[in-house]
This record gives C-alpha cells, structure tokens and sequence, in this order.
C-alpha cells in the first residue's frame, strides 16, 4: 500500500533477519555446530562399506513410491530394519522423542512447546541415516502445524517453521504429512506479521514444493509468496522465486488461471532485472568461461592473437583491477578462484617460454597428475596444458603472440596482482606469466617498462622462498633478466641484497646480510623445504587409492627441482656475482662514516653526523639492503632509547632538529609548526625502513588454495560442503567417565570445539559413574535432566565438563575442530598452509575426553585486577589536602623501549626494523614532551609508518572468510597489531580498514567478526546461484515505543548486556522491524541522552533546543528528540569539540554521584552493545573522552585541554607561561636579588597583575567545585600560579570525571573488552563508533556510488534529477536524508560506497491515470531500498524530496 501527499512515511523490512538453512551450507543456518554421528544424508560413506547398502536401497524405495502416490501408512511398514547401532540409538534416544512429542501437544505451557520444537530441530540436524528412516514424521506434523496456527509469539512460531524446514530437508518421506501444514504457512506469508516467521515459512515451502508443487499452487502459493516479494531480503526473494517455479513445473491447462493473474508481476520483475545492472553471473560459471578461453588460446594461438587485437587486455585489467585502478584484493569484490583463472588466461594470452636448458625443470612443476570421476569408475590423466605456466615445448620460430605482445600492458599488472594474491596458487601462475612475458619482450622494452630496484627487492625476497614453485621461477626470471639487461640488473642485484640470497638458495654456509637480519641467512633454502607437501600439494584428489604412489612421485620431483636449483644458483653467482660481495658503492661508504660518528659522538656532538645523515636520507639513493649492512638499524636504535633520562631527552632533540627540523632547545623563543618540507629526511628514513622491512621479513601465512582440486570448488565452499570424521575416545586417564561406542561422528569442520563438549554433556558423558553405581539407559531420569541443564550452560559460564585432547596435548576450547586437527593433529609438524582436501576429510581423527581439571576462574579476578592497575590518576587524599596534582605519564617514556614487548612471541628478522619504526611513530606523535610547546601535531602523516608488503599479508589473512572461520589468523598479525598500538601509545604499520577487521575478528566470536566481514566485502558470501556464506547469530526483537527511548534502552541493556545475541528493535503500532528501526532507536536514545537537564555532560554556554546538539562543529544540525517538543522543548548540550563528562566535586552528595554512575555504566553498555552488533551513534565524543577508553588518562596534560575547550585551554597556558617565566627568574644565577625581585613584581598576564584576575582554588564555570580543601577561600597569586594550573588541568581532565569514567567503563566491558581498542588511535575511535559525517555529497560521488536499477539507469533522467538535488543539500538536509532512507543519520567510513547494501534507486510505480509528480518518495531502510517516481523535473524532485524527509520521520509503515 502506497501513501500519498505530505504523510510520507518509511518503509522497512527485516531483510537483516535469517534466512533457511540447508544441510552442507553455511547461508543463513541456525543449524547446530553439533555433530551428527554415522553418515548424513549431504555426504556420502567413502571408506568403502557396504553395511547399510540395503537401508539406503530401502530408504530410496520409500522415496519412490511417495512420489507415485502411495499411502503414508503403507510406507511405514517399509521402514529399513534396525541395526545394532540403531537399538542402541533409540534405547538412548526413543524415549526422549516420546518426551518430546508430549511437550509439543502440551499446549498449556508455552515455554515447554518452545523448549521442545528448538531441542526436536536440534535432534533432527544431528541424527544419522539410520536414525532418520524411521522417524516418525507423521506424528510430530500435526503438533508442529498447530505451533505455525497459533498466534503465540513470534519466537515460537519461527522455531516451529525452522523445525518443520528440517524435517522437510533431512526426512524427505515427511513431505506427505506435512502437507497439512500449507494453509498455516501461507497465512503467515500473508499476514507478514514479522518477517523472520515469513522468510522461515518460505523455507519450508520452498522444499514442500518440490514434491507437492501442484498442492502449493491449489492452495494459492504463488499469491502469497508474492504479495510482499520486495520488503524480502535477498535470499528470501529467491525462495519465492522458487516456490514460485516450482508451483508451474506440472502446471495443466485447467490450472493455467491459478497463475494467469500473477504473469505480468513476473514479466515485469524479468524486465526490471534486464534494464537495471547487468546480470551477475555465479563465480563457477566465470572461472569455466575463463577456463574455456584459456584452454583455446593454450592449443590455439591464432586464437590468442584474436583476442589481444580485440583489446582483451583492457578487459582483464578492468576485471583484475578495482575502480581506483588498484589490483584485487581480498577486499574486493574478487575471491581467490576468479582471479586464479583470470591470471591464467593472462599466462596464455603470452608467448611461451623457450626450449632453453633454463627451463628444463618446468616439467618437474608444471606436470601434475589428476583424478577425474567419470560415471562410476575413476580416470587418471596427465594434465599439462592447465597447469600453472602453460604449456611447454619448443616455442616455434616465430609464436604469433610474440608479433602482438606489449609488455607494459602486462608486467605492471603482472607484478602488482603478485603483491595482493589472495592464495598461493595465484602467485605461483603470476610468477610464471611474468617469466613468459619477460622471456619474450625485448631489452629496450623492458627498460622502459620494469622498475629495476622493485624488482630486484621482490626477486631478492622470493630467491630463499621454502615453496619450490615461486624460487625455481624466481631464479629463472633473475637469469633471464641479466641475460637481457646485464649492466643494470647486476648493479641493482647486488645493491638490493641479491647476492646474499643468490647464496642461500645455493645452500652456503656463509652469511652477508647486515646486522638488520641476524641469523637470515644461515640455512640453505632447499634444506627447508618438506617433500610431504610438495606430495600434497601436487594433488588434493579425494580417492584414496591413488594417494601413496602420487605422494612418491611429486617426492621424486621435488628432489630432482632441489638439485637444480641448488646447480643453477651456483652458476648464476659464478656467471654473474663472482665479485659482488665486497663491492661498496660511494653512499654507502659514507653512510658508514657517518654512523661510525655516530656512535663515537658525545651527546653535546651529535649535530654534525645527524647532519650528515639526513643528507644523505634526502640525496643518496641508498638500498634497504646497503642501509641493513651499514649497521643503520641498532645505532639509532641505540640512539633513540639509551642513556638516562636528561641525556636522551638532549639526543631526541637533536634528533628531530636534524631530521624534522625541530628546535634545539627545549624551549624556542617562537611558535613551531611542523611542515612536510622540514620532516622530509625523516619521511624518507620511515619509507626506507619500509622497504627493508619488506626485504626482511618471513611472516608467515595461511592459504587454503583448492581451486586445483577435482572438485573445481573453492576452498571456502569445499569446507561448508564437507564434514570432518572424528572418532571419540576416552582418555587412558578418563577415569570412569563413559566410553563413547557409537562409532566416529561426522562434524562441521569450522564448528568450536566446545560443540563436541555440548554434545557429549548433554548425553552423559560429563558425568562419572561413581555418582550412580551404574549406567542406566532411562533418558528420562533426574541426571539427564541434570546433563541438559549443564550442557545449555556450558556457552555462558567459563566452567567444562570434559577436556578434549590430541596428540597428547589438550585442546584450547575456543577453537574450531579443524583447527584442532589442523594444529594438533599429525599434520602439523608440517606447517603447511595449503589444505590437503582428501587426506583432510577421508581420514578419521581421534580426539579423546577426559575429566575438565578443576581450576579456579579467573575471570572475575583479572578484571579486577585490571581495573585496580589502570585505576586513574586520582590525586587522592594528598591532592585534596595539599593541592599536590599527579606528574603526568610522559608517553616517549612509556613508548622508547629498545624492544618490542615480551607478548611479541612470533620470531622474525624483520622485528628490529619494526621496533625502529616504532620508535620514529610515537617520537612523531608525542615529541611535543621534549619541548614547551601549546599544541604539537604529528610530524608525519600515519599513512607514512603503513607498511604495504604487511598490509598485504594481513589482508588476505583478515578479509579470508575461511580463515576468519577457521580460527586460522597467524598470531603475528594480532601481536604486531596490538604491540604497536600498545608500545608507541599509537597504532602504525596497518590502516584504519585493515585494524578494524583485525579488531573484529580479535575481539569477538567468529560469526559477528564474519557478519562485519560481509558488511566491507559482500561478494566473500558468494554470489549467483552459489550457496551464500551467512552469520548464524542469535537474534532478540523487543518492542519499543518512541518516548523516553534512553530509559528504555536501559532497561534492555541491563537484560542483555551479557547476551550474545543481536538487538533488533521495533516500535509499538508500526509493523517495520529490522535494520531501520533500530538505528532510529540508537540515534532517539543518543539525541535523548544529550539533554542539558541530566547533567552529564560539560557543554559551552551555548545551547540547543530540538534542532541542534552537539557536534564537531559548532552549529552541526542533529536529529530531532524522540518527541517534538516544539520550541520551548528540551535544551540539548552544545560541545563544539565534542562530548565530555561534567566535572563533580568532591562534596557531591552520594545520591547524585550513584546516578552519575548508573547513567555512564548504561552509556558504556550502549557504545559496546552498538560496536558489537555493527550500529552507529550519533553521538560525538572528544578525544580526551576517548584517552580514558584507551586506558591513557594519565598521559593527558594541557596540549589535551586545547582538544575539550580552546578558549579555556588558551587562557591557562597563558596563566602556564607566567608560572614557567617566574620560575626561570628564581633559578635564574645571573640576576641579584633586587633585580630578581622587580623582575617577579612586573610578571603579569596580558597586562594585568596575578593577583587582580581574581581567581582563587574553584573550577571555572563550577563554583561549588572545589581544588583543594578550603580553595574557595583561597586566591591566586604568583606565588602559588603553577599549582593553580596544575590543579585546574587535572580536575578538568581527570579528578573530576575519574568516577564517572570508571562506571563507563565497567559498563563497556560488561559486554566487550576494551584491551584490543588499543590498536586504535584515540580520533579514530570515533569513526569505529560513529561512522564519518564527512562523506562526499558532490554528483559524480553519488552517482558512483548509488546504485540504479528496477526501471532506472544511470542515464535516466529522475535518478539525475535525484544526484542533483542531493548535491545541493545542506548538512542539516543531508542528515535528515540519511535519516529518512537508513534510519542512521550518519554514515559509515567509506560513505555512501560503505553502505551495504548499496543504497538503490527503483523507479515507484502509480497507479493508471495518476501523474507520478504528486508521489512521494519511500524507501526500504533495512536495504538501502529508496524508491522515486518517475519526476519530470529537479524542481519537483526538490519540492518532492524535501517534503518526504523532513516529514516522512518517525513511522515504519509497510508501503
């Protein structure tokens, strides 16, 4: 229903809410991580038993004759006989079905019939084959179809139909019966009372059609799936569609008017689909496309030369390339297997290689043997045109690609695809086709092509790689390079460290890397490469049979590539390198002089050598590998952390002075301000440290890289598709614990571990028989009861019945069971990160239990403990009695360490040239402490310290689904993320985007850490007709109304502060739900909780009514209250720098302090309950406010007042000078007394005497506070001026507010830690909970962002009209735009391109004969979903727009 004049009003959807789930995937699942024992109905039994053959044969008979009509009662009697295991089974489990079935037609209790449903779903999703022939559906459809009848809540009609979806999924026979249950399924449709029982309902019947589509149909399916098709997400709109196909399958001519109404609807859909964005085609449809291209340029060169002259290497840069022309990355929108094929056609499309002796050791990494099914049998074959690099032979005389290459169109695109490889496939077929194009191209070409000193640095690192694919190559391009270009390639060699890996892939013992990299290069490379994976990963077949004799060969192969290349290497420094070793060049040989110098200085003559080197930073062109070996790294580590405290603090200025161009003393005559031009040798020391980082370093990382595999499936689809076999055995030290006899279970491999806990508990076997005397098979008596109520928990209490352990060693529980198999089992001494697919799920692991150890929990205690040991700098008894305020933390103090931190426990040769670059970070941030100076901005810009070649790795680490999934981050990204942020007191070496992700995902549970995962890369979760990768979150709606919306979020965060669950929200009488509403919530409870009249916060003078609030900026337009209050309504608190709480006294009554606390406990809960579920505030904070969250309030001075209040901070740093100039005139030698004291009585400020400005011991705009006991009374003089300031900046930054600070954060980490924020700075602490206000508005943005489709184009005329009335809007206009089509008047960082889904135009539909100008607009908030008629011209839209979103507020209608 559409709404028309000025009562616009918004639409919304839940389309954020789950949707079915489907056995062997991931999308939109609240299936269990429980596992099901024997074989399940998604895999079949591959070790090669025969035993249940006939219950299969049985099983699929039933299924036939359902089909054909035959009655349910006479298939119950072609149930599969038991076997031992099933008597065993339902000894254990048949009388809790009875149990069950009893709590389902109990309707008298609520609460038992939802306890029952959720534990039926459960027992469904992990019973076996066996088990499930003979359920009994056609009992439990009728207790289950009254549940989807009744009107009893919401929760339990969503768990019936989610458990009715089970049993349609898993027990296909029951289709019969639950046909009954139609006309309650496609009421809820129709009703659409909430969109999670609707989207659940279309689950159900998206199966039940598949065997009763005629029965839908009847029954008026195709009506009610699509009566309210748009306000479904996604994922619901394709089971619609599927019901929807599936009801026309065995359409009849009789039935063609069941139909005939709904035609246009469809046909218009189609339409829209057609004229909106192009078709999206599913990832396995390109990779075959792109697989078929390749396979006809590889036998078909013609074709190739075809291709190029019709510019496909346009093409693939578009497709290898994002919009900002930067390479794919696990970022975009791009996964592994796509860009693997695409690189591979990009191979193809090049001349191949030569048939020099150079490249005889292709066919040892190009040849790969493979198992292909075909019908029932299996085929081995010899695969050589697929394989990475192409094919090989004799390139003929003349290769018709060589007539048409153009090296710079590939080698640029080449070289940077190789840095972002999302896996190692990819780079192992990048390397190759650089080599080809290389190979072919002619010197003067490449000159003008190649970067030589990039090159050389990449070719440096890749030489001593442990992964034969990428040093064989690496060595074949190095030679072929001095081959073509011999004069330049052996000078940049041996300048960029070469020779030193030349000689560690030949095997030497001798060492000549510099002092940077100890210990580097004392291995051969080969002596560390593992044949066993060479043999896994020449091949992830999943048949067995073929496994030993093709693990024999690729062992084979490997040995005959580590002869070679251990040849090759000494060939090539014996051609090439034979002097290289001792070669010094001009710069280097004063850089050493210089650092020699250096170290002979004494402190007072540092100035000469720091010259020096800052000229030679600036001129020279000095190689990471020269400033390695010249001993850079230890001297000005040396420099910048040695000595006492007074002789450092000299060296640190004479530091900056000649390398930022500070001032010498400590105190300059004049205002400094830092400048690019004057920081410019210190910016070239950060990116030269970078660059010797990015030549160090060995950090490793995991890739799961299956696009190889039989399968043709990626490796994330590969793992949701297949289960883990896992046998459970009681430990040799269980005790009497029971032993598990029901034989291996099958588990989702990226379940937790604590799920085989739960599931063991819940049957048993958490429980010693010493309590009973005996076992007993009643699962009905009181210890099941028991077991049950301990299993449910086990996930909210940090008590375990059961410790699980491998290889002898336990198990941590909060990894998943492949990365206890993974880690702990007998692969793991490999340390291999590519996933052998067949030996990983065809073998069967062990995993023993045993009695969880008592251990005290040590929760409680360290939080504890760790509030007292960051308790603020609270002057106490002392401040209050004497006026003794707290010294300041000075951050260089805390930051300078001449190492990283005992908690870095990764080892790398790279960690001394991260520390240095840790040390030049917090020295730009913080240098401010060596000198007087007001304010001190950084010296370089924090994208300086980023490091590319690490911002890579933990790229496609973090933005990995599977990893994510898995648990598999490597440590060292954690440890270096958090270190840095902790050590420097600032975050440096990752972005923004980079640290967010790795927040998430260090921080919380693993399917809120993928939810925020989809949110930045939404194509991680497939695409097409692909199953989806979704979350599995718990999800609470709870109703609400729009007044006083701060008390009601109070209470229900004093309910679920602790619950893992998402919060969505609804208003009372407005049927939207989802997304919308409940960013409308947070931002009435942000706006609610900034009134004047609560006091909470410290506001200017100035104040708001309902128009206006705080805000960065003064005068920055906020949301109207939760009320309209009209123009005498609430004040609200005006901080032009942001919020911060009002200072109390220390005579505060007690009532007004607990109020205080409650209220900022609640406001803590409210910002971690917000980050966690992904919400923004619309609340600004100022940094200071964000120096306590990061547990840095004793490092605040006055430089951190000038960043709450700029005009109280300019007054008391004047008040400070006076006080630091009196000082200086009573140390001051030269004077006498006399002079000494006329100097003391003309010190004023601006003017005026001390003593005449009237103040005494209160805080400024708060009388009634208190510095000092008894400060009312006294007055500020000369003499006691420095206390005063002192005084004053502690009780504004810290005595006044401790308390208040202190509940907030106990409220924060009563639902989130605050430990891992420290990876952030304290200004980007605001867009991690505020997203950004400064996104760009102009035309070219928004259109580029938005996204047109259902009648629109980029082209049409109304979405113009549309870009260039936002382009116009005013910041109070824009706010309420956002408002009006996401509920959030904010958006996230990144903009409009941040929003997911995109924000989309859809052309409005009207009714016949009406003018589309006198519509309003409306949208879908919970999708971004804005829909506009077809307006004719801007001033309509205008006049349309402005009217929708300053009155369209407040309502969530359905439209």
């Amino acid at each position: 229903m559409e709404r028309q004049g000025p009562a616009c009003q918004q639409c919304c959807c839940a389309c954020c809410c789950r949707g079915c789930s489907r056995r062997g995937s991931r999308g939109g699942s609240d299936k269990p991580d429980w596992p099901s024992t024997g074989s399940s109905s998604s895999s079949r039994n591959s070790s090669g038993s025969t035993g249940d053959e006939p219950q299969g044969e049985l099983v699929h008979l039933r299924e036939l004759l359902q089909a054909r009509g035959v009655p349910q009662h006479l298939l119950e009697q072609l149930a599969p006989p038991a076997s031992p295991s099933r008597h065993r089974g339902h000894a254990e489990g048949g009388c809790r079905m009875y149990q069950l079935l009893q709590m389902l037609q109990c309707s008298e209790d609520e609460s038992l019939q939802l306890q029952a449903v959720v534990e039926l779903g459960q027992l469904l999703v992990m019973a076996s084959e066996d088990t499930l022939g003979a359920f009994p559906a056609g009992k439990f459809v009728p207790p289950i179809t009254r549940l989807i009848q009744a009107d009893r809540g919401d929760d339990l009609v969503t768990q019936a139909c989610r458990t009715l979806t089970h049993l349609l999924e898993l027990v296909p026979h029951s289709s019969a019966a639950a046909v009954a249950a139609l006309p309650a399924l496609l009421q809820q449709l129709r009703a659409i009372s909430s969109m999670e029982v609707a989207e659940q309902a279309l689950a159900a019947l998206e199966l039940l059609t598949k065997r009763h589509g005629n029965a839908v149909l009847q029954a008026g399916g195709i009506t009610s799936c699509l009566a309210f098709f748009d306000f479904f997400s996604a994922e619901a709109q394709r089971a619609a569609l599927s019901v929807t196909a599936g009801c026309c399958l065995s359409l009849t001519s009789s039935e063609f008017h069941l139909i005939s109404p709904h035609l246009s609807a469809i046909a218009s859909r189609l339409c829209h689909q057609l004229a909106g964005s192009p078709p999206v085609i599913g990832s396995s449809t390109f990779c075959e496309v792109t697989r078929m291209l390749r396979l006809l340029c590889a036998h078909c060169p013609p074709i190739a030369v075809q291709l190029l002259t019709e510019s496909i290497a346009g093409t693939l840069k578009k497709l290898l390339t994002t919009d900002t022309g930067q390479p794919v990355s696990p970022g975009s929108f791009r996964n592994s297997e796509e860009v693997y094929s695409l690189v591979c056609l990009v191979s193809e499309l090049l001349p191949p290689l030569p048939s020099a002796a150079l490249f005889d050791v292709d066919q040892l990494l190009t040849r790969r043997v493979s198992v292909r099914r075909s019908g029932s049998y299996d085929r081995v074959e010899s695969d050589r045109s697929a394989a990475p690099g192409g094919s090989r032979g004799v390139r003929p005389a003349a290769d018709p690609r060589a007539a048409v290459l153009r090296p710079a169109d590939w080698l640029p695109l080449l070289l940077d695809v190789y840095g972002a490889a999302p896996g190692t496939a990819v780079r192992h077929v990048c390397l190759r086709a650089t080599l080809r194009c290389v190979s072919a191209a002619e010197p003067e070409t490449l000159k003008g092509v190649l970067n030589m000193q990039e090159l050389s640095v990449q070719l440096a690192s890749l030489l001593p790689s442990p992964d034969v694919k990428l040093a064989v190559p690496a060595l074949q391009l190095a030679e072929t390079l001095m081959q073509k270009l011999p004069d330049l390639c052996t000078s940049h060699f041996r300048r960029e460290g070469g020779v030193a890996r030349a000689l560690a892939a030949g095997g030497r013992s001798r060492s000549v890397g510099g002092a940077g990299a100890p210990g580097r290069l004392q291995t051969s490379l080969l002596a560390s490469l593992s044949p066993a994976r060479w043999g896994r990963a020449s091949s992830s077949s999943p048949h067995g049979s073929h496994r030993n004799s093709l693990t024999e060969a690729g062992a084979a192969r490997e040995e005959r590539a580590r002869s070679w290349l251990r040849r090759q290497a000494r060939l090539f420094l014996e051609r090439h390198l034979a002097t290289a070793a001792g070669g010094h060049c001009a710069a280097l040989a004063l850089l050493e002089s210089a650092l020699r110098q250096l170290a002979a200085a004494p402190d007072r003559g540092l100035a000469d050598p720091l010259r020096q080197l800052a000229a030679l930073l600036l001129a020279a062109d000095l190689s990471p590998f020269e400033l390695l070996q010249a001993g850079l790294v230890p001297r000005l580590t040396e420099l910048l952390t040695a000595g006492p405290a007074g002789a450092r603090r000299h060296r640190l200025r004479a530091f900056l002075h000649a390398l930022a161009g500070a001032p010498a003393a400590d105190r300059p005559q004049q205002a400094w301000v830092p400048s690019a031009e004057k920081a410019a040798p210190l910016a070239a020391l950060v990116t030269k440290l970078n660059a010797c980082v990015a030549q160090q370093e060995q950090l490793p990382v995991k890739s799961y890289d299956v696009t190889d595999g039989v399968s043709g499936h990626g490796a994330l689809r590969y793992f949701t598709e297949h289960q883990l076999k896992v046998e459970l055995r009681r430990a040799p030290d269980g005790g009497a614990l029971r032993q598990w006899r029901h034989g291996p279970v099958k588990v989702d491999p990226l379940a937790p571990l604590q799920a085989i806990e739960r599931y063991l508990v819940i049957r048993g076997y958490g429980r010693s028989s010493s309590r009973t005397g005996r076992w007993s098979d009643d699962s009905g008596s009181d210890e099941d009861v028991e077991d049950a109520l301990v299993a449910a928990s086990l996930s909210h209490s940090g008590t375990h019945r059961l410790q699980f352990l491998m290889g002898g060693r336990p198990l941590p529980y909060d990894i998943t069971v492949f990365q206890a198999v993974e880690q702990y089992g007998p692969r793991s001494q490999d340390d291999d990160g590519d996933v052998s697919a067949s030996q990983l799920f065809q073998k069967t692991h062990t995993i023993y239990y045993r009695q969880a150890p008592i251990s005290s929990s040590s929760g409680g205690n360290s939080s504890s403990s760790r509030r007292q040991e960051t308790r603020p700098a609270s002057g106490g008894e002392s401040l209050w009695a004497t006026g003794s305020a707290p010294v300041p933390d000075c951050p260089l103090v805390t930051g300078l360490k001449p190492q990283l931190p005992e908690s870095v426990t990764v080892a790398d040769p790279s960690l001394a040239t991260v520390n240095l670059l840790r040390l030049l970070h917090c020295l730009s941030r913080h240098y401010g402490g060596l000198y007087q100076l007001v304010a001190s901005p950084p010296l370089l810009g924090d994208q300086v310290f980023v490091n590319a070649q690490l911002t890579a790795k933990a790229e496609r680490q973090l933005f990995d689904p599977l990893i994510l999934m898995a648990g598999s981050t490597p440590p060292w990204i954690l440890q270096l993320g958090l270190t840095c942020g902790r050590c420097s007191v600032s975050p440096f070496l990752f972005p923004f985007a980079v640290r967010r992700q790795l927040f998430f995902s260090a921080t919380f549970e693993r399917d809120r850490a993928l939810s925020r995962l989809l949110e930045v890369v939404p194509s991680a979760a497939g695409s097409g007709s692909e199953r989806r990768l979704a979350p599995r979150l718990e999800r609470r709606r709870r109703t609400v109304s729009r007044r006083q919306p701060a008390r009601q979020a109070e209470t229900l965060l004093s309910e679920l502060a602790g619950s893992p669950a998402l919060l969505e929200l609804q208003y009372r009488d407005e049927p939207g739900s989802g997304l919308g509403p409940t960013l409308e919530f947070y931002a009435q409870v942000c706006s609610d909780v900034q009134r004047v009249e609560l006091g909470l916060w410290r506001r200017d003078q100035r104040t708001a009514h309902t128009a206006e609030s705080s805000g960065r900026s003064e005068g920055a337009p906020v949301p109207a209250p939760a009320t309209a209050a009209g123009p005498a309504g609430p004040e609200y608190v005006f901080a032009p720098h942001g919020l911060y709480p009002a200072p109390i006294g220390r005579t505060e009554k007690n009532t007004s302090v607990t109020r205080l606390r409650t209220k900022f406990t609640f406001l803590g809960r409210l910002m971690a309950k917000a980050l966690a579920d992904g919400r923004l505030l619309d609340m600004s904070l100022s940094v200071p406010f964000y120096h306590w969250l990061l547990r840095r309030e004793r490092t605040m001075s006055l430089t951190d007042l000038h960043q709450l209040d700029g005009t109280l901070a300019t007054s008391v740093a004047r008040l400070a000078n006076a006080a630091r100039r009196r000082r200086a005139l009573e140390t001051d030698a030269a004077l006498s007394d006399e002079q000494r004291r006329a100097a003391l009585a003309a010190l004023t400020v601006d003017g005026c005497a001390v003593e005449q400005l009237g103040l005494d011991f209160t805080l400024p705009g708060y009388p009634d506070i208190e510095l000092r006991r008894g400060g009312r009374a006294e007055p500020v003089t000369a003499a006691n001026l420095e206390q005063y300031v002192k005084l004053l900046t502690h009780w504004i930054l810290i005595e006044g507010v401790h308390k208040q600070m202190e509940a907030f954060r106990e409220g924060f980490e009563s639902v989130a830690p605050l430990d891992n924020l420290a990876m952030f700075q304290p200004e980007e602490l605001d867009q991690l909970f505020c997203g950004t206000q400064d996104a760009l508005w102009d035309r070219q943005s928004l259109a580029e962002a938005f996204r047109p489709d259902h009648g629109y184009t980029a082209d049409s005329a109304p979405f113009r009209h549309l870009v260039t009335v936002l382009s116009e809007l005013d910041p109070r206009q824009r706010r309420q735009f956002l408002s009006f089509a996401t509920g959030s008047p904010r958006l996230p960082v990144g903009g409009f391109r941040a929003l997911t889904p995109p924000l989309t135009v859809v052309r409005k539909a009207v009714e016949p004969g009406h003018c589309p100008d006198t519509y309003l607009p409306s949208v879908m908030t919970c999708v971004n979903y804005l829909k506009l008629p077809e307006y004719s011209s801007v001033e309509v839209t205008r006049r349309q727009l402005t009217l929708a979103i300053s009155e369209g507020q407040l309502s969530f209608m359905l439209s």
